[in-house]
C-alpha cells in the first residue's frame, strides 16, 4: 500500500519487464471479505499525486507470470476462473486523489485490471494495459497517450468517467476468443479516440461500437480511427462527433488534463486554449406542451461555456445562462413528439439532443356508469364507462385497474391479484383455483392518454366465486409478469404471493434485506435486451406462492433471460445464486429447491444442485453439475412426485469454443429420491447483486398440480 502523497515508484532500467510488482489474489480466489468486494489489488494507493515509471504492475491470479530476467521466478496463474483481480487500485474516502502519472508502465491483469475510478486526473504515457471487461475507465479525466491496449473480451470500459477517458496515438489490439462485437463502454459516456489504430489479431471482430445503449445528448469524439489499417467509423454514428484535423489538434493530453489549475504532466508547452469546448454533453429532457423546461449543457473546460450558441428549427429557445436555455412550447398536441436542439461552441464543436414534447396534462375523465363485476366463462369482467369524447374524437382509455381477492365484502386486507403494468386497462381477470370461496374486488382509477390518474373507485362482486366458475383444464397457478402486482407483500397468506427480500442463513457476505419494492416490471439489457418481465430490484428478492393444500404430483416451469451472456449469471462467486422452489412451505422455510450458483470453478458457467430445506437450512441432495444453461433463453422444469425430485434446465444460447473445450454441459438433468407429504408452495429467490447487467428477466412461471 502507498499511503503517502506524491510518491514515485521507479524501475532501475528502461525495460518495464525488469521490475515487477506482483500478486496473485483475486476476488474469492485468495481474497475475500464479508463486505462483498475483496481487497484484491496488487498495489493499493491511498495518497494523491502518485506516479510510476519503468516497471510492471500485475495481478497474476488469472495470468501466468513470465519474468525474462530470471525465468526461475516464473509462476503459473492461480486459477483459470477469471475473477476481479486488480493490478492497481486507489481509494481514500477522506482525501481527493488527483494527478496520477504513469510512464513506460505495463499493467497486467484480466478482469478489472485498473481500479482508479476515484482518481480525478490520470496520465498514462507509453503504457501497456490488458484485460477482459471493465479494465479501464473512471475518474474525471484519464488520458492514455502513445500506448498499447489489449482487449480479450467485448467491454473494456465500464464507463469513461465523469468527464472523459481519452486515447491518443494508441494501438488497440482486439483478441476476442469467439466471433463478436467490441463495445468500448458498458454505459454511455464520453470517449475520445484521437488517432487510434484497432487491430483484430484473431480475425474474430465483427464491429466496434461506442456502447450497447447510446443515450441522446451523450457524445463521443473521434479522429483518425482505423481497423486493420483501414479507416473506420464506430457504431452508431449518431453517438459520436467526427473531428476535423484542426479540431483534433486541440484534443491533446495537455488540453484535456489542464483542469482549472493548469496541470501539465506532458512535455507539450503549447499555450492552452480555454475557449473551445472539448466535451459538450446534453442531459435528455422531456418537455410538456404549454409549459417551459430548462436544458443544460455540461461543458469541458467550463470556461468554454461562454461561447455556446443554441438552435432549434421547431422550438422557441430563451437563454438563461451560457450553458442553459429555456424551451417554450405552446403547441396543443395529443401524443408525444420529438424535436431536435443543437448547441455549438468555438471551433464548431457541437452536439444534438432529441427533446420529447409530451401533451399538457388534463383532469382525469369522469365515470359515466357505476362499475360492476360480471362473472362468466372463467373470467371476471369490470363493466364501466368514461367520458372520453373531445372535439376531435375519442381519447384512448388508460385507466389503472387492479383486481383483489377478499374473504368477505368488507375485508380490510384484500389480496392483490393483478394490475395492468402498461397500456390498456385490465378489464378482464382470469379466475384461478385459489379464488374459489372468495369475493373479487376491482379498483379503478380513471385515466386517458393525456390525463392525471383519477381517484380510485372500488367495486366488489355480488357473490363469492364458486369452483364451477373456474374454467381451467388443470389445477394450476400462473404468474403473468405484465399483470403481476409489484408492491412489497411480506404477509404470508394462503393461495397468494409473498413478495419481499430475505437474507438466507447460508450467506457469508454481509448485505441487508431491503424493505423496498423487491421487483419491477421492465426491459432487461445485454442478453435480456429483448425481454420484458419481472426484474429483481434488491438483493435477496423473493417470489413465493404459499399453498397449504397437498398434491401428489407438481410440475413447475420457469422461463427467464439472463443479462450476462457468458453463462456466469451473477456478479461474483461469493454466495450469489438463484433458487427455484417446489414443494415448499414458506411458513417453515422447508421444502426443495434447484440452486443455480456462480462459484470460483468457472468464469463462464454456473453450478446446478438440488437442495432440501428444513427450517431455512439447506442441504445438497444431488451432485453439482457445471453447465452453461443459465443464459439468455433459460428454461427450467422442476417436478416433484411422491418419491422423486427432478430438474431439467436448458438455454437457447449455444456454447463458445472455450466452453466446449472445458467440457461444460449444455443442459442439466438432475434427480434425487425424496419422500414425505407434499406442500403446494413454490417460488424463487435471487441473492445476486442487482446492478444493471447482472440481473435476469422473469418472463413466465407456471405450476401445475395433479392429485
Amino acid at each position: 500500500m502507498i499511503d503517502k502523497d506524491w510518491i514515485t515508484l521507479a524501475g532501475l532500467t528502461d525495460n518495464p519487464r525488469d521490475t515487477v510488482l506482483a500478486d496473485n489474489r483475486g476476488h474469492m480466489i485468495g481474497a475475500s471479505s464479508t463486505g462483498g468486494s475483496s481487497p484484491a489489488e496488487s498495489l493499493l494507493v491511498t495518497g494523491t499525486g502518485f506516479s510510476a515509471r519503468n516497471l510492471t504492475i500485475g495481478n497474476y491470479c488469472n495470468v501466468d507470470l513470465v519474468y525474462p530476467r530470471n525465468p526461475t521466478l516464473n509462476q503459473k496463474k492461480r486459477s483459470d476462473t477469471i475473477t476481479q483481480a486488480y493490478a492497481i487500485g486507489a481509494h481514500n474516502s477522506g482525501k481527493i486523489l488527483d494527478k496520477f502519472t504513469f510512464a513506460n508502465v505495463h499493467f497486467i491483469g484480466m478482469l478489472d485490471t485498473l481500479a482508479l475510478a476515484e482518481v480525478k486526473r490520470a496520465y498514462f504515457n507509453n503504457v501497456y494495459v490488458q484485460g477482459t471487461d471493465d479494465f479501464i475507465g473512471g475518474g474525471n479525466v484519464h488520458v492514455f497517450a502513445n500506448s498499447r491496449i489489449k482487449s480479450f473480451s467485448s467491454k473494456p470500459l465500464f464507463s469513461a468517467g465523469k468527464t472523459t477517458t481519452a486515447f491518443i496515438n494508441t494501438d488497440w489490439e482486439v483478441a476476442l476468443q469467439e466471433p463478436g462485437d467490441l463495445y468500448l463502454a458498458k454505459s454511455a459516456s464520453a470517449i475520445i479516440l484521437n488517432q487510434v489504430r484497432f487491430h483484430d489479431s484473431k480475425g474474430t471482430l465483427n464491429s466496434i461500437h461506442w456502447t450497447p445503449r447510446p443515450k441522446s445528448g451523450v457524445q463521443n469524439y473521434a479522429y483518425g480511427v482505423t481497423l486493420n489499417q483501414a479507416n473506420y467509423t464506430l457504431h452508431p454514428t449518431s453517438a459520436s462527433y467526427q473531428l476535423s484535423k484542426s479540431q483534433a489538434k486541440l484534443y491533446s493530453a495537455r488540453q484535456l488534463l489542464a483542469g482549472s489549475d493548469g496541470w501539465n504532466p506532458t512535455d507539450n508547452t503549447v499555450p492552452l486554449n480555454k475557449s473551445v469546448p472539448l466535451i459538450v454533453q446534453l442531459k435528455a429532457q422531456t418537455a410538456t406542451a404549454s409549459a417551459t423546461v430548462q436544458l443544460d449543457a455540461e461543458v469541458y473546460p467550463p470556461s468554454a461555456a461562454e461561447t455556446l450558441k443554441w438552435y432549434s428549427p421547431d422550438l422557441t429557445l430563451t437563454p438563461v445562462a451560457p450553458q442553459q436555455i429555456q424551451i417554450n412550447n405552446t403547441a396543443d398536441i395529443e401524443t408525444p413528439i420529438s424535436k431536435s436542439v443543437r448547441v455549438t461552441g468555438n471551433g464548431s464543436i457541437s452536439n444534438n439532443i432529441a427533446v420529447t414534447i409530451v401533451p399538457s396534462e388534463l383532469p382525469a375523465p369522469k365515470l359515466t356508469q357505476r362499475p360492476t363485476i360480471a362473472i362468466a366463462n372463467g373470467k371476471a369482467k369490470l363493466d364501466y364507462a368514461l367520458a372520453l369524447h373531445y372535439r376531435h374524437g375519442q381519447r384512448p382509455d388508460r385507466s389503472r385497474i387492479q383486481w383483489y381477492r377478499m374473504q368477505n365484502p368488507d375485508d380490510a386486507n384484500p389480496i392483490a391479484l393483478a394490475i395492468n403494468q402498461r397500456g390498456d386497462p385490465l378489464q378482464h381477470y382470469t379466475l384461478q383455483t385459489g379464488d374459489a370461496g372468495h369475493y373479487l374486488a376491482a379498483r379503478i382509477q380513471p385515466q386517458h392518454n393525456r390525463s392525471t390518474t383519477g381517484e380510485p373507485t372500488w367495486v366488489v362482486s355480488d357473490r363469492a366465486i364458486d369452483p364451477q366458475d373456474i374454467e381451467i383444464d388443470t389445477d394450476r397457478v400462473t404468474l403473468t409478469p405484465e399483470f403481476f402486482p409489484l408492491a412489497r407483500q411480506p404477509r404470508l397468506q394462503n393461495n397468494a404471493w409473498l413478495r419481499d427480500a430475505h437474507y438466507p442463513k447460508d450467506q457469508t457476505v454481509k448485505w441487508r434485506a431491503s424493505s423496498e419494492t423487491p421487483w419491477h416490471y421492465g426491459r432487461g439489457i445485454n442478453g435480456a435486451a429483448d425481454s420484458v418481465g419481472l426484474i429483481p430490484r434488491v438483493q435477496g428478492a423473493r417470489l413465493l406462492y404459499h399453498r397449504p393444500q397437498p398434491s401428489t404430483d407438481m410440475q413447475l416451469s420457469v422461463h427467464l433471460d439472463t443479462e450476462k451472456t457468458a453463462a456466469q449469471g451473477f456478479g461474483s462467486p461469493n454466495g450469489q445464486y438463484l433458487e427455484v422452489y417446489i414443494d415448499y412451505d414458506a411458513a417453515s422455510q422447508s421444502g426443495y429447491a434447484l440452486r443455480i450458483e456462480r462459484t470460483d470453478k468457472y468464469a463462464n458457467a454456473t453450478d446446478f444442485t438440488l437442495y432440501r430445506y428444513r427450517r431455512g437450512v439447506g442441504q445438497a441432495i444431488s451432485k453439482s453439475v457445471s453447465a452453461t444453461a443459465f443464459n439468455p433463453g433459460t428454461r427450467i422444469v422442476l417436478r416433484r412426485t411422491k418419491t422423486q425430485l427432478s430438474a431439467q434446465v436448458s438455454s437457447a444460447k449455444g456454447q463458445t469454443e472455450q466452453q466446449k473445450r472445458a467440457g461444460l454441459a449444455t443442459e442439466v438433468q438432475l434427480q434425487a429420491e425424496v419422500g414425505g407429504a407434499l406442500s403446494g408452495g413454490f417460488g424463487l429467490q435471487h441473492t445476486g447483486t442487482v446492478s444493471p447487467g447482472g440481473r435476469f428477466v422473469l418472463t413466465a412461471m407456471q405450476m401445475r398440480y395433479s392429485r
